[in-house]
């Protein structure tokens, strides 16, 4: 069993060296195709349930044709493909899901070589094969908190251009000219697609699908319903925008009332930690009987799983949304 893995790992670590030197190398042949790329790619693939079948299939989820060719096929690969965007990522989704297949067997076999325990060694293969996408979920949360930061004062400019009497898609320059990433190349986004002909209802639908962001669906709700009912635009924009900054004072009171229950988190999770590799090196013989032992083994096993409970409760409680 230990050979197949073995076999198995090699090939997906050839894979992945294969696929890094042919991505080095387009890199330092064709500096510019990523841009190039990125400002011709559609935005309808973007859309759930509503892109058709022929333009879904220009979707290119690796630069290798037959590993992209088996990633259509696979659903898990839409929903990366989307936390992939929405954390500003420039590898391809195809990348990351060969980091996974590799981190997760070589963090099987390598915990199968030091315990030898199945269920212990699959728990950690599970945990260092998510490594990657724990990754983009901490890139997609940094963008996205940006993204809100910047969008009370996009929405401040678009309001006076309209007082001055600009229209909306002038007012949506402005902010794509003035503001970098994410809301500046995103609203940009958007304009080009007005400017190719897509409706401005779609076209913000879109932009609410791309960027997971609650107050940005207040936007586009709020300005289908003005150009189809009517009424003062820049005012609700001002209310959008007032009320997105008083969330945020709200947010930061909660932060400072919750400051003691999250601090409370951190040392509760690492005290189990620091004691073990306390007795490690004050008395090795009363760690190693938990390493070597079977029931040692199946004590760290419930151990571990106790500890990721309680660290996953705790942060349950002290995590607010406002």
């Amino acid at each position: 069993m230990s050979v197949v893995v073995t076999g198995v790992l090699i090939f997906f670590i050839a894979l992945l060296t294969l696929y890094l030197i042919r991505y080095a190398y387009n890199q330092i042949r064709f500096p510019d195709r990523k841009t190039i790329i990125k400002r011709l790619e559609t935005n309808l693939s973007h859309h759930e349930g509503s892109v058709s079948s022929d333009i879904e299939k220009k979707i290119s989820f690796s630069n290798i044709s037959i590993f992209n060719h088996f990633l259509r096929y696979v659903r898990f690969t839409r929903s990366l493909e989307k936390l992939r965007y929405q954390a500003g990522s420039n590898q391809p989704t195809g990348f990351f899901v060969l980091l996974i297949i590799v981190l997760a067997l070589l963090g099987y076999i390598t915990s199968r070589a030091i315990s030898n325990h199945l269920v212990l060694s699959t728990l950690i293969a599970v945990l260092v094969g998510i490594l990657p996408l724990v990754y983009l979920k901490i890139k997609k949360d940094k963008r996205m908190k940006k993204f809100l930061t910047q969008f009370p004062d996009a929405l401040d400019m678009i309001s006076r251009a309209l007082r001055a009497g600009h229209a909306l898609t002038t007012g949506m320059k402005l902010v794509a000219d003035e503001f970098d990433e994410p809301l500046g190349p995103e609203i940009r986004r958007t304009l080009d697609e007005i400017n190719l002909g897509a409706d401005v209802k779609d076209s913000l639908l879109d932009l609410s699908l791309r960027i997971d962001c609650p107050d940005l669906k207040f936007f586009v709700v709020s300005v289908i319903l003005q150009r189809e009912t009517g009424g003062n635009l820049s005012e609700i924009l001002d209310n959008i925008s007032h009320i997105i900054r008083e969330r945020f004072t709200l947010y930061g009171k909660i932060r400072t009332l919750t400051a003691e229950g999250r601090l409370s988190a951190y040392i509760l999770c690492a005290i189990p930690f620091v004691i073990i590799a306390a007795f490690y090196f004050l008395n090795p013989d009363l760690t190693t009987v938990l390493f070597t032992t079977p029931e040692g083994k199946i004590i760290i096993t419930v151990s571990l799983t106790m500890i990721l409970c309680g660290i996953f409760l705790i942060f349950r409680i002290v995590r607010i949304k406002v």
